[in-house]
């Protein structure tokens, strides 16, 4: 007897919802794109244009990634720069995230204090360490990540910091994702980033609803960082962290469990 192909027809209904989902989206994405085309958004000035003209000597650090408010008739010096790229950087609710101010009220948030600082400190040596924080929210991932970022700007080693849900509509939507009020980088300008810099940090996996393209991109860049020796630090609600990004890839991560009460809620 031959064999019968079975068709589920609610998976395939799913996946024309998801077609069409993403048509409207991209469509959103190109309109948003002529209207920036057409100059909706003049008047940015990128870094290193501004650094050029202010002092054509100056190579702007790397760990610098976009726009950054240097402030108006401030020289690019050192300084300037390294508290520019903290606040470009570390979103303004963990401006003043740091080691020293988390509170850990249980065992694993002990835990994950201690492995986010040796962590830091590997990165600061180019060990190549990766550490994944898995915990439910308001359990401290983001304080933790966010202390170790300004830990890193502020000792002068070139970092990459975003939020995932920021960087992949970067990667999938372009410059122009309909979801953010302003220009965003465009895909190969994002990949060249993340990709060049040797301590990279993410948070906020899966912290929306995720696409196989998402995980599959972050799939690819876990495993070619721990090819190629690149310090990574992420945060994620999801466990096992395997059903992110399947299980070679988040093979290749340290992984800490933070359990304890939410402190937003307190």
């Amino acid at each position: 007897m031959a064999d019968v192909e079975v068709i589920d027809a609610s998976s395939e209904t799913s996946r024309a919802e998801e077609h069409a989902i993403d048509a409207k989206l991209t469509a959103a994405a190109l309109k948003k794109r002529r209207r920036v085309e057409e100059g909706t958004t003049a008047g940015l000035v990128p870094l290193r244009d501004r650094i050029a003209a202010l002092m054509p000597d100056v190579t702007p650090r790397d760990h610098i990634v976009t726009r950054i408010p240097i402030e108006e008739g401030e020289r690019p010096t050192a300084a300037a720069l390294t508290r520019a790229s903290v606040k470009q950087l570390v979103p303004s609710r963990f401006a003043e995230a740091s080691f020293e101010n988390f509170s850990p009220t249980t065992a694993s948030q002990r835990t994950a204090l201690d492995g986010v600082q040796y962590w830091a400190r590997g990165a600061r040596h180019h060990q190549g360490i990766m550490l994944a924080l898995i915990g439910l929210q308001g359990t401290g991932k983001s304080h933790l990540l966010y202390a170790a970022a300004r830990t890193l700007l502020l000792a002068n080693v070139p970092i990459y910091a975003r939020a995932w849900y920021r960087l992949a509509d970067e990667l999938r939507y372009g410059g122009v994702s309909p979801f953010a009020p302003e220009k965003m980088l465009e895909p190969h300008e994002v990949r060249a980033m993340l990709w060049r810099h040797q301590t990279v940090l993410i948070d906020e996996v899966r912290a929306t609803a995720s696409t196989a393209f998402d995980d599959t991109e972050l799939a690819k860049f876990a495993c070619w960082a721990y090819d190629s020796g690149v310090s990574v630090l992420i945060t994620t609600n999801v466990s096992p962290l395997a059903e992110v990004m399947g299980a070679p890839a988040a093979s290749r991560f340290t992984q800490i469990t933070i359990d304890g009460p939410d402190w937003r809620q307190r």
